[in-house]
């Protein structure tokens, strides 16, 4: 678990580090930062899919959408 979180963290700081290049040269994002609702939900719904519980995993993807999350 210990490689996985600190693998999570070092792929956010790829990913930090290329929006901030991008922001150097001239590009904008208005990216809506994940809460913990919002990042419970996503990870809800890829749960409800991976048991192939597709109907309420439609209900939670509709959510995120209406969220403009997805």
């Amino acid at each position: 678990i210990d490689k996985k979180e600190n693998d999570n963290e070092q792929l956010q700081g790829i990913i930090s580090d290329f929006y901030f290049s991008l922001d150097l040269l001239g590009f904008k994002f208005n990216l809506t930062p994940y809460n913990s609702e919002i990042k419970l939900l996503i990870k809800n719904w890829q749960e409800l899919r991976r048991k192939e519980d597709y109907q309420q995993a439609d209900k939670v993807r509709k959510k995120l959408q209406e969220m403009d999350i997805i």
